[in-house]
């Protein structure tokens, strides 16, 4: 627990020290939450699969250091076969570090670490009841990923992340374009 309310305190420390940098990019992204995507409670689980969508904001704060900002939807298939339980919709924010690891290819490798918060839904209709079961849990994510320099006013990305709450962990594999600005 105390690592933890370290990293958060250095992300609100670093998310200061940025509030006046210039955006280094935007990015537009989508993907699937597998190999590995379920729910830590009950029958209610998720099969790996479903869909990701998101954009993220870049700011950067020093040589091969950027924070950034993202946003992203998923929606998770059930492990179980219930007509009446929707699949499960995690609509997510966090704060990120993304640490270059070499600036000098045009395959250029980074580590990603993050906090975050995730707003996790499903709804249950059995035709006589409609509800709607949701909990906003607290996130950490890790990962990596490799960014492709293309040379034009565009480029390309592919990351992997580890991402955890209370009771959600999946792995998310995106691909995107990032738009330097």
């Amino acid at each position: 627990m105390k690592r933890l309310r370290l990293m958060v305190a250095m992300m609100l420390v670093l998310s200061g020290m940025t509030a006046c940098a210039i955006a280094n990019d935007i990015s537009v992204f989508g993907g699937s939450p597998f190999p590995h995507a379920h729910s830590n409670g009950g029958e209610y689980g998720q099969r790996s699969g479903g869909w990701e969508a998101g954009a993220s904001y870049s700011m950067p704060i020093k040589k091969g250091l950027d924070f950034y900002v993202e946003g992203g939807y998923h929606q998770l298939p059930n492990a179980v076969t219930y007509k009446w339980l929707s699949s499960m919709k995690v609509l997510e924010g966090s704060a990120n570090l993304k640490i270059r690891t070499c600036d000098r290819h045009a395959l250029k490798p980074y580590v990603l670490l993050g906090v975050g918060l995730a707003d996790i839904s499903f709804l249950i209709d059995t035709g006589v009841t409609h509800v709607t079961m949701s909990s906003t849990e607290f996130a950490i994510r890790g990962g990596g990923g490799f960014d492709y320099i293309t040379g034009k006013k565009w480029n390309l990305f592919i990351e992997g992340l580890l991402y955890e709450t209370i009771n959600l962990d999946m792995i998310p594999v995106r691909a995107g374009i990032r738009l330097p600005l």
